[in-house]
């Protein structure tokens, strides 16, 4: 997968990043609460960042695309 993002520039990247989120977002909005929920937990178990790490990168999941952007 590092191959693929090797052949986008920055603004590509960051607009595939954006476009990909948003549709994210849109399938999530389809299904209720609670799957959501549980996605955003499965999510939060996964990729749980190491305990020396403070970042939070399900956070950017929680956020709208425009507010994540």
């Amino acid at each position: 997968m590092a191959g693929l993002l090797d052949l986008l520039d920055p603004d590509q990247h960051e607009e595939a990043s954006r476009a990909g989120r948003a549709e994210l977002e849109a399938a999530l909005d389809r299904r209720t609460q609670e799957e959501r929920d549980a996605f955003r937990k499965a999510l939060d178990l996964y990729y749980a960042p190491p305990p020396e790490e403070e970042s939070d990168q399900s956070e950017l999941l929680r956020q709208s695309p425009v507010q994540a952007a």
